[in-house]
């Protein structure tokens, strides 16, 4: 893969769905992106938000809990993003859903990537699953300790509730699924005066991640 590409985000309701009795539509976009061999998938659901006529919701209300929103985030090259975007643009719209595209964000695991890397705030997201090690140690939880230990702060790590990558082997979050098959995704914001030092430190433990490590620049606002 290039040093770079597209991040794709889609936006739906769980209970989202083009049939009456049909699958979810963020189901079957992980099957069509299961079948046609694209790079992995990510799908979180929100634990509260706003539902279509604006009504807010949350995991804790049993009666109304599949109007959840879900984010779906798949990252890849740019012309292989722009095909998914046309095939899976018709069902996502017919649902009221939306899609965002962001360019050139960098592969931080691809020969080149840090090369490419500039001097700017940015926000490293990771993907992995909940098995992935580093000496022996949880992935997450090493990378975890090795931020703090540089100084950071914003640092997130969450479950999510479906997804595949490389091993091309969908996972989700339910009743008597092994939970250290569950795929996890952190989010680190970055400022630019530590991004370097940062990045060459936790090379080695991206290099043990079984998703992409992708890198978001832009600007921090902070006092």
């Amino acid at each position: 893969m290039s040093e770079s590409g597209t991040l794709l985000h889609i936006y739906l309701h769980e209970s989202d769905r083009t049939k009456a009795f049909g699958n979810p539509v963020f189901e079957d976009i992980v099957k069509y992106l299961f079948e046609n061999g694209d790079p992995g998938v990510t799908v979180l659901r929100g634990e509260a938000g706003l539902d279509k006529k604006g009504h807010v919701l949350d995991a804790h209300t049993e009666y109304i809990s599949y109007e959840l929103p879900i984010e779906m985030q798949i990252y890849g090259p740019t012309d292989q993003i722009s095909r998914i975007v046309a095939s899976v643009n018709e069902p996502v719209q017919k649902v009221g859903g939306q899609m965002v595209t962001i360019p050139e964000v960098l592969d931080m695991k691809a020969e080149g990537g840090r090369e490419k890397m500039k001097d700017e705030d940015s926000l490293l997201r990771v993907y992995m699953k909940e098995d992935d090690q580093y000496h022996h140690v949880p992935l997450y939880e090493a990378l975890l300790k090795m931020l703090q230990q540089q100084g950071l702060y914003w640092v997130t790590v969450a479950r999510n509730l479906e997804g595949f990558g490389k091993e091309h082997v969908i996972h989700k979050a339910q009743l008597f699924h092994p939970a250290h098959h569950l795929s996890l995704s952190m989010e680190a914001v970055i400022p630019a005066l530590k991004l370097k030092d940062i990045m060459t430190t936790i090379q080695p433990l991206l290099e043990s991640a079984s998703g992409p490590a992708i890198l978001l620049q832009g600007r921090l606002f902070h006092k």
